[in-house]
């Protein structure tokens, strides 16, 4: 009779709510039956335990040999002898196939720690090569996790035959191919300082996520090129005609590739969470262009150092940038730290913290472009603005709509103006945010053209007019009882005569500052002619006369009309 040291086949027991269970009860039968069958307290299977065997107070087992040449089934019970989940166990033996026994019985006395191929495994085709690990662990398949020898095909032997699979708890896999993650599949990571994946080269991926995939879920790792300045590899790529939908990217960290995340069409209602994008070129890049990437949500997310943009996004839909970090390592970037491209509809910014950039002239920390459509709620903004020309928080392009309120910058910055606000884009302030009229530019001028215009009690709209036959006159238009903003000015010729063109026309201030407008008069239409003007300067300063004035002396018998409208601030 030969002696074997029986530890049970579950590893450590709990209870349904995962607590260990104390008095538990270890049952030891014959195979197949419920006859009970002796196990030992010693290695020489002189002295039988009591069976059950009954577990102390902290739900722990006394050592428990087992006769090698029998077989047994194991019923573990709590103690009103009812079974936990998994049991009972039948048939354990030692009478296995010899890969099994070679792998789990490589001590004298041998310890039963087996867990047999899986029917998934047989269907996939994997053979396990430590059976003493359980399905779903990669060093069950072979990886090794030294940083030198090649995980690759452990890891997709694992994926192959599980849906959920770990990495090694303090593992470095080296791989020399990048990782195909199907539909469904989930990779845990010990925590990102604890478990690490390297390629080999600079020019693979780490993860390819296969085309279509859904209810991914990467987490808790460290993702690292060979080296830095690889041409166009991804730390995750996502380019797939059909993308990726429903997953879960978190608490990861992205070495210096070129992008941390590679994204094409059809990415959508992704979470990528507590990620840190670091060194890469691109830190996200969704490069979209069908329009079909619909709501994905960045969470606490940290763009350390990203060379050209931290987060491009074209023709995304519904994005949503919460509570996350954009540093730089202080060298001069002619790229932003979040470039939404044409498309962007219904996305928002918010909570996000933007600090050490060194933005270079013409450039801006926020760039969103034509026919997109934004919110930004609660950000700060940086310090350090470029050597010589002008660079902004944040920049328009035509038919961009932008939403602002809550945002605030550390310190005025020399040569930083808060914005500029290109052609047909329009920018509502909702609060006192970026309160400086003499920061916001407008490059192809304001009105009809571009637009910024504050939240405001109401709309008030005012009108005067002037002959423009008569003598150099002024006319009142109004005096605000409180700071406004003009949102348009309009001129309405009356009475058509060539006589009437080119008269001097301004609308300013009583005391000529600001101007809001000053141009020569045009020819008039038989009945009259609207004309939308763009306007120099927005403020309305409580208690100032704004006049219309004319020079006058014309010969024909024209008139000149104009109507504001303003906002009245909060």
């Amino acid at each position: 009779m030969a002696e074997k040291l029986f530890t049970i086949p579950r590893q450590i027991v709990f209870d349904s709510n995962a607590a260990l269970v104390s008095g538990a009860k270890a049952n030891f039968f014959i195979a197949g039956t419920l006859t009970r069958q002796n196990t030992f307290t010693d290695s020489a299977l002189t002295t039988p335990h009591a069976n059950p065997v009954i577990a102390d107070a902290n739900g722990v087992f006394a050592t428990i040999y087992i006769d090698a040449a029998l077989n047994y089934k194991v019923d573990i019970t709590d103690s009103l002898n009812i079974s936990l989940p998994g049991y009972p166990e039948d048939d354990l033996t030692v009478a296995l196939i010899s890969s099994e026994i070679t792998s789990a019985f490589s001590t004298t006395p041998a310890i039963l720690d087996i867990y047999p191929q899986t029917t998934a495994e047989t269907d996939a085709g994997v053979t396990p090569t430590d059976f003493s690990k359980e399905p779903g662990y990669v060093r069950r398949y072979g990886a090794v996790g030294d940083g030198v020898a090649n995980d690759h095909p452990a890891i997709t032997d694992a994926l192959a035959a599980n849906g959920r699979i770990f990495l090694m708890d303090g593992g470095n896999h080296k791989i020399n191919a990048a990782i195909s993650v199907a539909d469904g599949k989930e990779i845990y990571g010990w925590g990102r300082n604890n478990t690490t994946i390297t390629t080999n080269d600079t020019t693979i991926d780490a993860f390819d996520i296969v085309s279509n995939a859904r209810k991914v879920v990467i987490r808790g790792i460290q993702i690292n090129p060979s080296a830095a300045g690889g041409p166009s590899n991804a730390a995750i790529n996502v380019a797939g005609a059909l993308g990726c939908a429903e997953s879960t990217f978190a608490e990861l960290d992205f070495g210096a590739f070129k992008h941390g995340f590679d994204v094409a069409d059809l990415f959508w209602q992704n979470r990528m969470s507590d990620i840190r994008f670091q060194e890469t070129d691109i830190g996200f890049n969704g490069n979209g262009s069908v329009g079909n990437s619909i709501n994905n949500v960045f969470d606490h997310c940290y763009f350390q150092a990203c060379d050209t943009n931290s987060l491009l996004v074209t023709a995304f839909k519904g994005t949503q940038i919460n509570n996350c970090n954009f540093g730089h390592d202080g060298t001069t970037t002619s790229g932003s730290a979040i470039d939404f491209g044409v498309n962007c509809f219904g996305s928002a910014i918010r909570g996000c913290n933007f600090e050490a950039f060194t933005i270079a002239a013409n450039s801006a920390v926020i760039v969103i472009n034509s026919a997109s459509n934004v919110t930004i709620d609660s950000c700060t903004f940086p310090l350090n603005g470029p050597a010589s020309g002008t660079a902004y928080y944040i920049r328009t392009a035509a038919s961009s709509q932008v939403s602002l309120s809550n945002c605030s910058e550390r310190s005025p910055e020399a040569n930083m103006d808060f914005l500029r606000v290109e052609s047909t884009s329009k920018v509502t302030i909702l609060d006192d945010s970026f309160n400086d009229d003499a920061r916001i530019n407008h490059p192809t001028g304001t009105g009809a053209t571009s637009l910024v215009q504050r939240a405001s009690k109401g709309f008030q709209v005012v009108s005067a007019s002037l002959d423009l036959s008569a003598a150099a006159s002024k006319a009142l238009i109004t005096v605000p009882e409180n700071s406004a903003h003009v949102t348009r000015i309009a001129f309405i010729w009356t009475e058509a005569s060539s006589s009437d063109a080119g008269i001097t026309v301004t609308v300013e201030a009583a005391d000529g500052s600001p101007v809001y407008f000053t141009g020569t008069s045009s020819v008039s239409q038989a009945i009259w002619t609207v004309e939308e003007l763009s306007f120099t300067n927005t403020l309305l300063v409580a208690g100032d006369a704004i006049l219309l004035t004319s020079a006058g002396s014309k010969v024909g018998a024209g008139d000149v009309a104009v109507l504001i409208e303003y906002a009245m601030d909060q």
